[in-house]
């Protein structure tokens, strides 16, 4: 299993000279890859500035960032449909199913089997799997992602707490609601709930599932009672209603005290905090019987030409090779697939000695499981369900029993017949 080097890291931080045929000449003949992506676009420019240095013959254009995964896929299934096929796309684990099941998704196996260097640098199959649909490999996992919470460390000592992190949602809201007794500007906390990840994340975590086995709303019990109570609780100690973009602003700025979101954001936190104060990271309650639903995304082809499915090939090798899992790791808190399951090496090693939040997301990794969706063709509008439920919660307009009845009654109505 290949690792990411010294030599690795010198070639993203380096300037790349590209020899040869000049790029006036490489124009004329540079086929374009159109490729959608969510969040982190600085990441992805210069995952394509490396890959062009090297593959001048290939042009990477990406679509604008969209909000959501969620989004992204619906963008790509209306672009499909009126003939302005996407080529690549860097897909959330959970919305691989329902790329697979439109026959959108790629099959990988055979460009895997014709790799020569697969079996010296491919991915590990513990990893893999997160990108398999009915047992083929539809996407090749790019980084991984945790639940986490993250800590004003600053704030908490305001709040003159002084005890260990909190483990529990109790400790952590009894927390919150401390921090947020200091008054305005400063809020408790805030909870991601857009994009239906952490809702499934709180059901898994006490051992139950967003569906049954027969493909019935599996949260009609104190699972999804209890989740909504933990919402409601979360906007009654200041959390304001904003986008996940406007809250790490936030946390940034100093006036939240805890952020429940993505370990992916931890790179991007830490290097913006600098030394303004003091970032603790702490675990998403999970029980022993539970597990947490995997964040992060895995690159899909779903180009139906087949020079450009190559190429797409060539690019998201780059992308999950030693250069591309290294400006994963500099731009993001996303864990490189390649670090889960294998001996880290040195330089990765002495990174993470020096970022303990990323060490810290590399840490939850064995937590994890499935990101369960909604089955059938309205698996993306009982998201949108969901998230208007919980922000109804979380806004206090309603109460949790009362959410709970009518989340039900709703998902239900769309879901495939059982």
């Amino acid at each position: 299993m290949p690792q990411i080097t010294r030599r690795t890291f010198g070639v993203v931080a380096a300037a790349t000279v590209v020899t040869g045929l000049s790029h006036a000449a490489y124009a004329q003949t540079r086929r374009k890859l159109v490729a959608g992506y969510s969040d982190f676009a600085q990441m992805y420019d210069e995952l394509a500035r490396h890959f062009q240095a090297s593959n001048p013959d290939i042009e990477i254009s990406y679509l604008s960032s969209a909000t959501t995964y969620d989004e992204l896929i619906q963008r790509a299934i209306r672009d499909t449909l009126v003939g302005q096929q996407q080529d690549i796309l860097f897909m959330g684990f959970g919305q691989l199913p329902l790329l697979a099941k439109r026959g959108m998704a790629v099959p990988l196996d055979d460009f895997i089997a014709r790799d020569r260097s697969w079996q010296t640098d491919g991915i590990a199959d513990v990893s893999l799997q997160l990108g398999k649909f009915d047992g083929k490999v539809v996407a090749l996992p790019f980084g991984i992602a945790a639940p986490i919470v993250y800590y004003n460390q600053d704030l908490i000592a305001k709040s003159g707490y002084s005890g260990s992190m909190p483990s529990t949602w109790e400790e952590i809201l009894a927390l919150g609601q401390r921090i947020n007794n200091l008054g305005s500007p400063i809020a408790g906390g805030w909870f991601q709930y857009q994009g239906n990840w952490l809702f499934p994340a709180f059901l898994n975590a006490r051992g139950g599932h967003l569906t049954g086995p027969d493909g019935s709303v599996g949260f009609n019990n104190e699972n999804g009672q209890y989740a909504l109570e933990i919402l409601q609780r979360f906007g009654q100690i200041g959390m304001t209603d904003m986008s996940p973009g406007q809250a790490r602003q936030a946390f940034v700025a100093g006036s939240l005290g805890l952020l429940v979101g993505s370990s992916s954001w931890s790179g991007r936190l830490t290097s913006q905090i600098g030394n303004a104060f003091r970032m603790g990271v702490g675990p998403f309650p999970c029980t022993e019987q539970g597990f947490l639903p995997a964040g992060g995304n895995a690159i899909a082809i779903i180009s139906k030409d087949a020079t450009h499915q190559s190429d797409a090939w060539r690019f998201i090798r780059f992308a999950t090779g030693p250069v591309g899992q290294s400006i994963l790791l500099n731009n993001s808190g996303y864990v490189p697939p390649k670090a889960t399951g294998a001996p880290q090496s040195s330089t990765l090693n002495a990174f993470l000695a020096t970022h303990p939040s990323q060490a810290f997301a590399i840490s939850q990794v064995s937590r994890l499981g499935p990101w369960e969706q909604f089955p059938g063709d309205n698996s993306t509008a009982l998201n949108t369900v969901v998230e208007n439920s919980l922000q109804a919660v979380i806004t206090q307009r309603v109460a949790p029993k009362d959410a709970l009845v009518s989340l039900v009654r709703d998902v239900s109505a769309k879901l495939p017949d059982h």
